[in-house]
């Protein structure tokens, strides 16, 4: 009995070695090295703090948005840290990190209507636990946000790793996309064109999403941001006016940001070719829709 507690004793012990030498292993790492692939967006919010404008949104402000060019045509240095599959707890906390900055004057949040239909976390929300426990008290809190068995084992560096270190280290050796400076990730032509859509009866806004959106509007507000929430072009017909649309309306009336309903507003929105799928613009598309973005921003008081 005492040489089966002992072995026990000593496997415990090393498993813990072995979790507190990985964590100080991946937090050297994250600090030494810039992280790739999806992760590109999160190190440079985290790490660069003279950005004038920045694209904060789901993949569609990702792939809709070419900040590269937009900097060149405005000179001024902009990003884009749109992020695939991210729900609106990850847009705040970007917001968080960025809010009290010197020289961000501009934000635009771009998203589809599902990310304000919601309610929880989002599937992918653990994709930022790289930067848990690194002075972002929006990330601690909402990943401790579960049971206290889960916080319990956040504790442990093998633990939140476990689903995420292999995605970082293919990053390093692939990634997905037509990267092209400044954040901004191209979709490529498609081999076949999408299929127009029509909207047909959506959901209505959660009130945690409600939430949610008005913190991030009242961040802008609070620190002097121009806010400009955009839904970019959808390869769809046009429609009567979403739960989601009326939201966004009613709120844009209190002038607390201004609103770009591009869904299917604009040309874009009849052409198949511009679209990698009915959601996404490709290059071509996106390209159209960065000189409008930057005709926009050129004439201020003409939007």
């Amino acid at each position: 009995m005492k040489k089966l507690i002992i072995w026990l004793a000593a496997i415990i012990g090393i498993v813990i070695a072995v979790d507190v030498l990985f964590g100080i292993a991946a937090r050297a790492y994250i600090d030494r090295f810039h992280l790739k692939g999806d992760y590109r967006s999160v190190d440079h919010i985290v790490n660069d703090t003279t950005d004038r404008l920045v694209v904060i949104g789901s993949s569609v402000a990702l792939n809709s948005i070419d900040t590269g060019t937009l900097s060149d045509s405005l000179h001024i240095k902009a990003y884009n840290a749109g992020c695939n599959g991210q729900d609106f707890p990850y847009l705040l906390s970007l917001m968080e990190i960025i809010a009290g900055r010197e020289d961000l004057d501009t934000v635009i949040l771009g998203f589809t209507e599902s990310s304000l239909t919601g309610t929880g976390l989002g599937s992918r929300y653990n994709f930022l636990i790289p930067y848990y426990h690194r002075g972002f008290d929006g990330i601690d809190e909402r990943l401790e946000g579960g049971s206290a068995f889960e916080r319990l084992m956040l504790r442990s560096s093998l633990y939140r790793y476990n689903t995420i270190w292999f995605r970082i280290l293919l990053y390093s050796f692939f990634e997905p996309g037509i990267p092209s400076g400044n954040g901004f990730i191209a979709k490529d032509i498609p081999s076949a064109f999408p299929n127009q859509y029509r909207v047909e009866a959506r959901d209505a806004v959660t009130p945690e999403r409600a939430q949610e959106f008005d913190a991030f509007v009242r961040l802008c507000r609070d620190n002097g941001i121009r806010l400009i929430v955009c839904i970019p072009p959808q390869y769809e017909l046009p429609a009567e006016p979403t739960p989601v649309e009326e939201f966004l309306c009613e709120r844009a009336a209190t002038g607390d940001f201004e609103l770009w309903l591009d869904n299917s507003s604009t040309p874009l929105s009849a052409d198949s070719t511009m679209f990698y799928d009915p959601v996404h613009l490709n290059y071509a598309g996106a390209e159209i829709y960065t000189d409008t973005v930057i005709n926009r921003l050129s004439r201020p008081n003409e939007n």
